[in-house]
């Protein structure tokens, strides 16, 4: 795609590539522009915005594992000022896991998935799909030795078929977070159809 372009003949974009059919530029119809930068790799390493009265240019560097390790931005009006501290030391394998998070030392399994970190624990099935998660919200009792653990377990023919308090499920192949479900009851932001499932709201 090189423009839109109104009934009327009016542009409301162009767009320009490299000779590798990267984008490299597009113009819209207001005269603002955004221009793309690449690195050897492919990856995006600037990205300028003109017009407008805030123009802005940001750059990237990534790390070889191809995430972004660093952004620089020209322009404060478009600093994200959201940030706080967190005296927390960090240590990374050679999988590039978290080895360690302050005081909590995570586990994985042979696929890399978390299989335990700050008391909680969490299972997969044969999918890969997260089956069961276990979370301890306050010390058990002597006569209460689950309380606090919240259980979710996938049953055949169903997604979800019982969770006090799940964090993720899928729902035919969908993926939910965060959600509060009980008996294969579908939570708010769910996937629309499911069968056998009902919303909670």
């Amino acid at each position: 795609m090189t423009s839109v372009v109104e009934n009327s003949g009016l542009s409301l974009a162009r767009y320009e590539y490299d000779d590798l059919g990267r984008r490299k530029r597009r113009v819209l119809g207001n005269g603002t522009s955004t221009a793309y930068d690449y690195d050897p790799a492919s990856r995006l390493s600037a990205l300028t915005l003109n017009g407008g009265g805030q123009a802005n240019s940001t750059s990237f560097a990534w790390n070889p594992a191809g995430q972004i390790a660093s952004r620089t931005i020209s322009n404060d009006a478009y600093a994200f000022t959201g940030h706080y501290t967190i005296d927390r030391g960090y240590a990374v394998n050679g999988l590039n896991q978290y080895a360690a998070s302050g005081d909590v030392v995570p586990t994985y399994d042979a696929r890399g998935d978390l299989t335990s970190a700050a008391g909680g624990s969490w299972l997969y099935n044969s999918k890969n799909q997260l089956s069961g998660a276990v979370r301890r919200r306050h010390p058990p009792s002597a006569g209460q030795p689950h309380a606090g653990l919240s259980p979710l377990a996938l049953a055949p023919g169903r997604d979800v078929h019982e969770a006090e308090t799940a964090r993720w499920f899928t729902c035919g192949g969908h993926s939910v977070t965060r959600v509060r479900c009980w008996r294969a009851m579908l939570p708010r932001g769910g996937p629309a159809r499911c069968p056998g499932a009902r919303r909670r709201r």
